[in-house]
């Protein structure tokens, strides 16, 4: 049987500057978020437009970050189309390729649904999206806009999804999400960590000697469980002044 309770995340809840947010999901999955450690240097809409969530099935898991602009609704969206989708479709076994495709086509339905209502208050509002499903050791991964997704281990750690400058919510039609959407697998070893992430975190978790993939691997070091690595790696890019949003959904080596 599927979790009916599903560890969400949502901006909207989180507005204090250098406050983290955290849920799990057993031991294995956790998630956490900020507004961020600074104001924003830009002009934004809504003070917190990330979203982080882990989706539990009877054998997998499934997890998501969410990052939006020009408004939360986009991520309030995507959250609502994501929850549904779940709750029938459980994350029991690595999906297709084609499966995600439609996975992806159905939240920009959604998005775009309320977006070019008359009334909407965010008609500009997109977000980068992120999903991967974790079965065992098995990881299969989707990815679109520039919420980065990472693989890290001892002695290595890596971007697995390219930053790109397209997001769901600009388009339903599935053709557009076939020839947009990043796609990939991997198969976890006993000390790999799978991290999601709006980029608040690969943007300012760094420094001039170490990039976001080096601090990924340093706060991770010595965390026992995805709720402690998750609020590691939130509190290392407030750590760094973050003048953005930031969350992370995190799943832990099985060991």
């Amino acid at each position: 049987m599927a979790d009916a309770r599903p560890a969400i995340l949502l901006g909207e809840d989180h507005h204090e500057y250098g406050e983290i947010g955290t849920a799990s999901v057993g031991d294995r999955f956790g998630l956490a978020i900020s507004r961020g450690a600074i104001p924003k240097w830009y002009e934004y809409t809504d003070p917190n437009e990330d979203a982080v969530a882990v989706f539990r099935g009877s054998t997998g898991a499934a997890l998501v970050a969410i990052d939006g602009h020009n408004g939360f609704t986009s991520t309030e969206v995507a959250t609502e189309v994501l929850t549904a989708h779940f709750a029938t479709h459980p994350p029991e076994a690595l999906p297709t390729p084609a499966e995600l495709i439609d996975l992806f086509t159905e939240v920009s339905a959604g998005i775009l649904a309320r977006t070019s209502a008359p009334d909407a208050p965010h008609p500009e509002s997109r977000a980068a999206l992120s999903v991967a499903f974790v079965v065992g050791s098995g990881v299969r991964w989707a990815a679109m806009g520039d919420a980065p997704i990472y693989l890290v281990g001892t002695g290595k750690a890596a971007q697995l999804s390219l930053d790109q400058h397209r997001f769901v919510g600009f388009s339903a039609d599935r053709a557009n999400h076939e020839q947009s959407l990043q796609v990939g697998d991997h198969e976890l070893n006993a000390e790999e960590w799978l991290v999601l992430a709006s980029d608040g975190f690969s943007d300012y978790a760094g420094s001039h000697s170490m990039n976001a993939t080096g601090v990924a691997q340093s706060a991770l070091a010595g965390a026992g469980t995805g709720l402690a690595g998750a609020e590691s790696l939130v509190r290392a890019a407030l750590d760094s002044d973050a003048a953005d949003n930031v969350a992370v959904a995190v799943a832990a080596p099985q060991g």
